[in-house]
C-alpha cells in the first residue's frame, strides 16, 4: 500500500457530480507505476472502503460541492473541518463526507490515524447525464494539478 490514498467521490452518471471521479481517472493515467500514491474511483460510497484507507498516511478525497463559486472553483479542507462545510444531514438515509468520515473514526481506529484532506471542486448543478460540463471539462487539467500539488506536499508530522 503508498502513503497516500486519493479518492474520487461522485457519481460519474449526473453530470458534474462525476469530477472526483474524472480527475482521479486522468491522475490514473498520468502517474505511473512509480507513483507515490494510490488512485481509487470511490463513487458515492465513502464507508465502502474504509478497508482501502486503512494504514495510508494521507487519503485525499476529490468531491463535486454545489455551492456559490465559479464553476470550477477549487477549494481544500481539513476533514477536521468538515461539519461547518456540510452541516447536517438532508435525509436519514444520506450520510454526508463530514458523517461518514465521524462514522469510520468510531469504526476503524486505523483510519482515524490517516491525514484526511477533501478537495472539493465548485459546480454549477447536478443533472442526469454521462460526463462533465463543457465548463467544468476544460478546467479539468488546472484541477488535476491542484490535486497533484497536494499529493506532493509533504506535511509536518502528527503527534
Amino acid at each position: 500500500m503508498r502513503p497516500v490514498l486519493v479518492m474520487g467521490l461522485g457519481n460519474p452518471l449526473m453530470g458534474d457530480d462525476g469530477i472526483g471521479c474524472s480527475v482521479v481517472e486522468r491522475m490514473t493515467r498520468e502517474a505511473g507505476v512509480d507513483a507515490d500514491a494510490e488512485f481509487l474511483l470511490a463513487g458515492c460510497d465513502l464507508l465502502r472502503h474504509e478497508y482501502r484507507m486503512r494504514g495510508c498516511q494521507r487519503v485525499i478525497l476529490v468531491d463535486a460541492m454545489l455551492d456559490d463559486q465559479p464553476p470550477g472553483t477549487v477549494s481544500v479542507f481539513d476533514s477536521r473541518h468538515l461539519h461547518e462545510l456540510y452541516g447536517g444531514p438532508s435525509h436519514p438515509h444520506h450520510l454526508s463526507v463530514a458523517q461518514a468520515l465521524e462514522l469510520l473514526d468510531l469504526l476503524s481506529p486505523l483510519v482515524d490515524a490517516a491525514r484526511i484532506r477533501l478537495i472539493t471542486v465548485s459546480v454549477e448543478s447536478v443533472q442526469a447525464r454521462e460526463g462533465l460540463s463543457p465548463e467544468l471539462g476544460a478546467k479539468l487539467a488546472r484541477i488535476v494539478k491542484r490535486v497533484w500539488r497536494e499529493v506532493a506536499e509533504r506535511p509536518a508530522v502528527r503527534s
